[in-house]
Order: C-alpha cells, then sequence, then structure tokens
C-alpha cells in the first residue's frame, strides 16, 4: 500500500477536516469555471509561441532570401552573424515591449507597432554593437539594409495574419475578463466577452474571516487576467481588501469618479490623490508642435509678407481706418491675446465684444472686407500671432468671451466648453475641415465645433497636424464664409 509524502499527508488531513467547498453550481460561474480554466491558459501560451516562432521565422527568412540573392549564399559567414545578432536583441526587446501580451496579438495596430519597433530597434542596437567591436568588414552593409526592409514587410503579413487568425479562431474571447455584480449602485456596460457573476446570486460575501468564502473567491479569480467589481458603497472596503490575496489585477468601480472626469490614481505625501487633468501635450511634444509653427509661419511671414502689404494698402484705400483689426480672444489656459485680423468692416461698425453675430450680405462690411472674408484672407494676419506665441498654427479656433451660441455664452451652452482652452488656439482647426465653421446662430453649431476640437485635443499628433493644414486649402472658401 502506497504512502502519501508527509507534505501531501497533511494536506489530505486538512482536507478532511476542512474540505474546499466547489464553486457554485450556477450557469455563470460554470461559464467562469471552464472559461478560465488551465488549459485555457495553456492554449493561450501556445499561441503567443507560435506567433513569438512566426516573427523569428520571418526575420531568418527574410535575411536568408536577401543573402540568396545578393550573394548566392543562403547561410554564409555574414548573414549567419547578422542573425545570430538580430534575432536575441529582437526576441528580448519584444518580449520586454508587451509584443506577445493578450491584449497586442489580437489587436492589428497595437501588434503591428510593438512588433516592428522591437525589429527595427534589434537593428540599429546591431549596427551600433558592429561599429563598436570594429567588426563591419564581417557584416554586409546590402544584407542588412535589405535585409531589414524585407524584414518589416514580412513582419507586417505575417502579423496581419496572424490577428486575422486569432480573431476568426477567438474573437476577443482570449482575454479573461470577469465582472463581479454585487448590489451595484448603477448598471455599467457589459462586452460581450466578459463572464459576468452575480455576487448575492452565487452566494459570494467579500469576508477575511471566512476561510471557505475566501477559497471560493479565490477558485473563481484565480485564472482570470483582470477583474472588475461593480458593488454598493458599503462593500467596496471589504471588496478591495479581498481582492488584494488574488493573484490578478482588480479594479473597483467607482460611478462618482465619472462625475469629476477622474483620469488615474497619484499620491502626495502620504495621501493618495486622483489625477483630474493632465497636460494634453507632454513637454516634448509642446516642443515639437511649437517647432512646427515656426517652421511653417517663419516661410509664411516671408512668402506672403508682400500680399499682406497689398491687402492692407488696398483696405485703407477701400475705407477709411486702420488695415488690421485687434479684438481680445480667449486663449490657452483662458487667458486673454489680442489677436489680429484684416479689418473687413467699416471703422465704427466693429463688434469688439463679438456680440452681433457678422450674418449674410452684413451692411457692415466694406466691398475689400466681404471679399476677404468670403476667402479667409481676412484670417492671414495671425500668422503674427503664431510667431508671438499666442496661437499655434493648428488648434481650437480662439473666441470672444461675449459670443454668443443663439442666445447662450458658450460656456453656459456647454461647460466643456472651457477645456478646449488646454492647449493653444489656431489659425484652422479640426472643427473647420469638418466644416463647422462661420457662426453660431444656433446652440448645435457651438456644440459641433466643440466636440471636434475637444476631438483634436485627445487625437493631437504632428501627422494630424499637417493632414489638418491640407485640408484647410479645400475649404477656404465655405458658405458659412460671410
Amino acid at each position: 500500500m502506497a504512502t502519501l509524502p508527509e507534505q501531501d499527508a497533511v494536506t489530505a488531513t486538512t482536507d478532511a477536516v476542512h474540505p474546499l467547498p466547489a464553486l457554485p453550481a450556477s450557469e455563470d460561474a460554470g461559464k467562469a469555471a471552464s472559461h478560465f480554466s488551465p488549459r485555457r491558459t495553456r492554449v493561450r501560451l501556445m499561441v503567443k509561441a507560435v506567433i513569438g516562432l512566426a516573427d523569428i521565422s520571418v526575420i531568418f527568412l527574410s535575411f536568408t532570401l536577401v543573402s540568396l540573392l545578393y550573394r548566392d549564399a543562403a547561410l554564409d559567414a555574414q548573414t549567419s552573424k547578422t542573425l545570430a545578432l538580430v534575432i536575441p536583441v529582437f526576441a528580448g526587446i519584444a518580449i520586454s515591449n508587451g509584443a506577445y501580451t493578450t491584449s497586442v496579438v489580437e489587436r492589428l495596430m497595437p501588434s503591428l507597432y510593438k512588433t516592428l519597433t522591437a525589429f527595427l530597434f534589434a537593428v540599429g542596437i546591431s549596427i551600433l554593437a558592429v561599429f563598436l567591436l570594429k567588426s563591419s568588414e564581417s557584416f554586409s552593409r546590402g544584407v542588412f539594409g535589405l535585409g531589414t526592409g524585407v524584414g518589416l514587410i514580412g513582419l507586417t503579413f505575417s502579423r496581419k495574419l496572424c490577428c486575422s487568425i486569432h480573431r476568426h479562431h477567438f474573437g476577443r474571447q482570449f482575454i479573461n475578463e470577469l465582472l463581479i455584480n454585487h448590489r451595484p449602485p448603477k448598471a455599467i456596460a457589459e462586452p460581450d466577452h466578459v463572464i459576468v457573476i452575480d455576487a448575492e446570486r452565487e452566494g459570494l460575501v467579500p469576508d477575511p474571516d471566512d476561510h471557505d468564502m475566501m477559497t471560493r473567491i479565490g477558485a473563481l479569480v484565480k485564472n482570470a487576467d483582470s477583474i472588475t467589481v461593480n458593488c454598493a458603497t458599503e462593500l467596496r472596503d471589504a471588496w478591495s481588501f479581498v481582492l488584494k490575496a488574488a493573484d490578478v489585477q482588480a479594479q473597483i468601480v467607482y460611478p462618482e469618479l465619472d462625475r469629476i472626469g477622474a483620469l488615474r490614481i497619484g499620491h502626495f505625501g502620504d495621501s493618495t490623490t486622483l489625477a483630474v487633468s493632465l497636460s494634453p501635450l507632454s513637454l516634448p511634444n509642446r516642443i515639437v508642435k511649437r517647432a512646427f509653427d515656426l517652421a511653417v509661419s517663419v516661410p509664411a511671414v516671408i512668402l506672403l509678407g508682400i500680399p499682406m502689404l497689398a491687402i492692407a494698402a488696398l483696405i485703407r484705400i477701400d475705407s477709411a481706418g486702420p488695415a488690421l483689426f485687434r479684438q481680445t480672444r480667449i486663449g490657452r489656459n483662458n487667458q486673454p491675446f489680442m489677436m489680429l485680423k484684416f479689418r473687413s468692416m467699416a471703422t465704427g461698425r466693429q463688434d469688439d465684444a463679438a456680440r452681433q453675430l457678422t450674418r449674410r450680405d452684413d451692411d457692415r462690411l466694406t466691398r475689400i472686407g466681404a471679399f476677404l472674408r468670403k476667402t479667409s484672407l481676412d484670417e492671414l494676419p495671425q500668422i503674427l500671432n503664431v510667431l508671438m506665441g499666442d496661437m499655434s498654427i493648428v488648434g481650437p479656433r480662439p473666441h470672444a468671451a461675449q459670443a454668443l451660441a443663439g442666445e447662450s455664452l458658450y460656456w453656459q451652452v456647454d461647460n466643456r466648453y472651457w477645456h478646449r482652452h488646454a492647449i493653444k488656439p489656431g489659425m484652422t482647426g479640426l472643427a473647420q475641415i469638418r466644416g463647422h465653421r462661420g457662426n453660431t446662430f444656433r446652440e448645435d453649431d457651438l456644440r459641433d465645433r466643440l466636440q471636434s476640437d475637444l476631438d483634436y485635443i485627445v487625437q493631437w499628433s504632428l501627422l494630424s497636424d499637417i493632414l489638418i493644414i491640407i485640408s484647410t486649402f479645400r475649404v477656404l472658401r465655405h458658405d458659412n464664409a460671410f
């Protein structure tokens, strides 16, 4: 008769006294148990391993093929040394930057970004190593360069194929996400791939003094990737305490944080804080955007200087008064600045506070002014505002403080209006190329452009600025420009 090892005998005795309770036999709990099974975890690891091997195979074949075509040798000494450098470095970077995490391998763009970035870094580090070791004669620049190009193409097609197969076979079901509802004060959206458990129906109570209950909860969540608990206010402390004992990422729903727009947890001294505002552009991005503004505005001033002087002369000839119109507008951080435009109205009839909107065939417009407004040429002096740093080439259009949408001030229509001033205002913007320009006779006119402004702030990139500038030329003449 076989005997148990000492540790197993102790475990067996303990289990006999305190048998481990089974999970509740409900459909939801059973689904969670099968969905988060160890077998499923092993399958996920195998899929990630296959994708990793596919990446390495693509890199190997890329350099080998290039070597065969370029040097008439598939695996000569130089190509072998190149692969011996690039592949291990790529594997290390790809693993460390999360190229094989579940949330990445199932989505094409993050998957491509992390994989191609790892490959380019691996090539760059390999080139640096060759240079520092003074062994460049042992490596072919042609194989290195062409192999890198073919590798980028191969990895792109390989990852696209892997993501396509992954979505076809698994969809979003590969991420083990669990939502536990326990007398929630507010219902939240439940994505199809999430397993939902009703704690009361399953008899789950977050009680750290109950050994059996802690075991049941641990068995339920042990193979989950993330857990979200939507519970009553008085249960949050208990669930937070219990989930800290689980080796899994867990979070508690706080509906009241939606009202203040909390962004992340922080710390100040020995206190926990909630970040409610982050600078939309980091310091490096602000430097990039300012450099881009100067790169555009300085040549623009040089090229347009004579035409702008000619326009100013025509304005003075057409009607008495200055060529430029100055008006206080709201800028970054809700600070006022003096915006410049070519004067388009008769002197003495301008509305400095912008309370009276310009209308079609407005009799306040001069002959030159009507043409300038219809072609948007009246905005050209704002290039000087860009040079002075009050404005950017691209950003939310600046408004006067007393401007109205319908009968209401802009911030009375939607108090998110103030959020658009987190960055510098621009000569053109996303709202303009979407067609939301001209006067705000209706409150919805303000809402449409406000949403575009907020979208721009969230999605900013240098490429988006370039595309907006290009698209602006299509809307210089617009039905709402008058």
